[in-house]
């Protein structure tokens, strides 16, 4: 039995690290939905994979998968600037893979900062200042998520929406994006 569960635990590696190939290759395709896709079957599996069975590490960890979509993460136009000035075919679709991909290293990079002046190459505050509506809106649909869920009663606010005050009036001032102004509205009151 430890004999299949090992021979599935190398597969499934194998399997993740041949798509995490595809997909730093897939960088390079000028199809920006293709690119799309890609990165969103990304968030599948680490949404997936990111759970831990009872009592086990998360399989993204076990796997050493995680610092892989790190690298892509980091990698991507959401850290090193986006190359277009214009509204290409597929950018807004483009976008918000990427964001729902570094939404989560963002929070867990919070995490692993607490408390310490540690620069985080991408964050909240660098998301909302987007020119790209389609960033800003998951962004702030996450901030407004974490703002209203429960454990905001059991243990107060997330001290990160607490220093994002002067942020969130600023941006406030200066939306022009329906659906954004709504959230940064929702998350002023």
């Amino acid at each position: 039995m430890t004999c299949l569960v090992e021979n599935t635990y190398l597969f499934l590696s194998y399997r993740l690290r041949s798509l995490l190939s595809t997909l730093y290759l897939c960088r390079q395709n000028p199809c920006l939905v293709t690119r799309a896709v890609y990165i969103d079957v990304l968030f599948l599996l680490t949404s997936c994979l990111d759970r831990p069975a009872e009592g086990q590490q998360p399989a993204l960890e076990s796997l050493g998968l995680w610092d892989d979509v790190r690298r892509i993460i980091l990698g991507s136009e959401l850290v090193t600037g986006f190359p277009w000035t214009f509204k290409v075919p597929g950018l807004p679709q483009y976008l918000q893979s990427l964001t729902k991909l570094a939404i989560p290293e963002v929070w867990a990079s919070l995490a692993e900062a607490e408390g310490q002046a540690v620069p985080v190459p991408l964050s909240f505050p660098r998301l909302l200042e987007s020119s790209f509506s389609e960033v800003r809106l998951l962004t702030l649909e996450t901030l407004l998520e974490r703002a209203t869920s429960s454990e905001v009663e059991e243990k107060g606010p997330h001290p990160l929406l607490c220093s994002m005050g002067e942020e969130f009036l600023l941006l406030a001032m200066k939306e022009n994006h329906p659906g954004c102004f709504c959230r940064v509205e929702s998350l002023l009151h």
